[in-house]
């Protein structure tokens, strides 16, 4: 029995699912924006209930042109200022990122680095069933990290020019087992940021 590569054994998932999918295969374009030239990429968008998940994969011969991820992203309505990341905290995080925040929250305090281009309120938003649910996710899928970002992935139409959550990892995911680990453990992270962020409508 032939082995499926991992742009076949992903895409089986929206197939099997019938789900609406794309790829850089066919120009049916549901979600990427026509506008936006997508070359030696190859990528697998699609939705599931409110959850855009995207796998893409860019290769080029320019330095800091390789581009690997995975993530799940929805709109979300907040504040402006009121953008973020979070992830496991690394050594390197103190000599080379900039931005870092503290929220007052010891247990992402403690394990986390979390940036923002600005300070606000970040316990309005956080909490420790938000270090909960990360550290969740992460027991299956790292590295992780959360995003909260305005205008965050232009290249999906249905979120350009909007306030973005999503999860996301360095890596392209691909087995059945690990995509749906994804979307429900990391859509479980949103959907409870999503009901905190229901007072800022």
């Amino acid at each position: 029995m032939e082995t499926l590569n991992a742009f076949d054994q992903l895409l089986d998932y929206p197939v099997e699912n019938e789900l609406i999918y794309e790829t850089q295969l066919n120009e049916k374009r549901f979600f990427l924006s026509p506008n936006d030239p997508i070359q030696n990429a190859k990528y697998i968008v699609f939705r599931k209930q409110d959850l855009i998940f995207c796998a893409y994969d860019a290769y080029s011969t320019q330095l800091g042109s390789t581009e690997t991820f995975t993530g799940i992203y929805r709109e979300i309505n907040l504040k402006p200022e009121m953008e973020l990341e979070m992830s496991r905290k690394h050594w390197s995080d103190y000599m080379f990122t900039l931005n870092k925040r503290k929220t007052g929250i010891q247990q992402i305090d403690f394990n986390y680095t979390l940036t923002s281009p600005r300070n606000w309120n970040f316990q309005v938003l956080m909490s420790e069933q938000v270090a909960d649910l990360f550290q969740e996710l992460e027991r299956q899928i790292s590295p992780v990290k959360l995003i909260i970002q305005n205008n965050y992935i232009p290249m999906i139409s249905q979120l350009k020019g909007k306030q973005v959550i999503g999860v996301e990892t360095n890596e392209w995911i691909a087995k059945k087992e690990k995509v749906e680990q994804f979307l429900d453990l990391g859509g479980n992270l949103i959907n409870h940021l999503m009901k905190v962020s229901q007072q800022f409508y």
